[in-house]
């Protein structure tokens, strides 16, 4: 992401967008009533008596629009900005009518917000240290079943499960030895079709015994360019849950180090650990962590990103209000995506949890 120009007096941003993670971060940045200004193409019709749309011409402009909703296609290249037409060439365009851009890496685009929030500066400055964030494809597999994700610095994302019936037990008999070509086959086409469409820094191939190393040498005996990308590792099974088992392996984290998924495992970890153990210093729930916030015991907070950015202004007002007071008493705030595991955890424990400092309930509760 590149800051093109920042004026705070007037709310205005100018942003040019550059990957995926971008895209992921404004939308979380943009909210509705936001106005948005963006390069864009509409159709106009050469004369009254065109009646059908298609018998228009798609020509550029350039439109201001009030944002009405948002939607992030991940690992497709595109946030979806909707709302109505606030300023563009009024002889091509009809102001109040709906529009919508479709913003893509190498797009333009300019925000203007009635105040940009801490929360979302922060969240523009993560985005600007954290371009260099790789993109992992991971592979979960064992004899006869793969699953296969892709994951980035916001999103991991399981892209499709496949099995096949591989007969015997012996790799060297012929019906076992076609079966399983045709397995690795299968898995190294989704490798590619995903190398084509992004840019894939590592693959963690990972499963139970042996068959994480056939897989890795059927795939470099075909794409020896692969060497350097591919690392190993041990899981249970080859389904979802040896994906997370990936995420939370050892051997992993040298690569996985700089995505925020792998910190935020471990924060979730540490907030189930600790209320397993009963031992009052943690919270969850927007009640209980905004009472442990005013009373300066939140060390560690964490939210949900779809309560950060919620439609609802009220939901979303509270939710800012806790941050700022947690910060204000010197806590650390983590935002995850519930696009993630850890994510979807938090999303389990009402979104809104807290590593605490120290038990500020002891005296009123039994």
């Amino acid at each position: 992401m590149k800051i093109l120009f920042f004026d705070e007096k007037k709310s205005r941003m100018k942003i040019k967008v550059e990957s995926l993670d971008d895209l992921w971060t404004l939308y979380n940045i943009i909210s509705k009533d936001d106005v948005v200004y963006s390069k864009t193409f509409r159709r106009v019709k050469q004369s009254e008596e065109a009646i059908r749309a298609d018998k228009g011409e798609r020509i550029p402009v350039y439109l201001g629009i009030k944002v009405e909703e948002t939607s992030f296609q991940g690992f497709t290249d595109r946030l979806r900005i909707k709302g109505r037409i606030i300023s563009g060439p009024e002889d091509l365009v009809s102001l109040g009518s709906f529009h919508t851009f479709n913003v893509e890496p190498d797009s333009q685009i300019e925000i203007v917000k009635d105040k940009w929030s801490r929360i979302d500066i922060k969240r523009i400055e993560d985005a600007l240290k954290s371009t260099s964030a790789p993109i992992i494809i991971l592979c979960a597999v064992d004899s006869n079943e793969a699953t296969i994700a892709l994951m980035s610095n916001f999103q991991t994302k399981i892209i499709t499960r496949i099995t096949e019936n591989i007969p015997g037990k012996r790799l060297s008999d012929r019906e076992n030895a076609e079966a399983c070509q045709r397995f690795y086959a299968s898995i190294l086409n989704v490798f590619e079709t995903l190398m084509s469409a992004n840019k894939v820094d590592y693959v963690i191939i990972a499963g139970p015994g042996f068959v994480k190393d056939y897989l890795r040498d059927y795939i470099l005996h075909r794409k020896p360019e692969l060497k350097n990308m591919i690392i190993t590792d041990t899981v249970s099974s080859g389904d979802v849950t040896g994906i997370n088992e990936i995420i939370r392996r050892g051997a992993a984290i040298s690569v996985l180090s700089k995505l925020r998924v792998i910190e935020h495992s471990n924060i979730i970890e540490d907030v189930l650990r600790r209320l397993a153990k009963n031992t009052g210093d943690v919270a969850y729930g927007f009640k209980d962590v905004k009472e442990a916030a005013e009373r300066g015991a939140v060390q560690t907070l964490i939210v949900i990103d779809e309560l950060v950015r919620s439609w609802d202004e009220t939901e979303r007002n509270n939710v800012h209000n806790l941050i700022e007071t947690v910060e204000n008493t010197g806590g650390v705030i983590k935002i995850f995506s519930v696009q993630t595991p850890p994510g979807e955890q938090l999303k389990g424990l009402g979104g809104v949890a807290a590593l605490l400092r120290f038990n500020p309930f002891k005296d009123n509760r039994t």
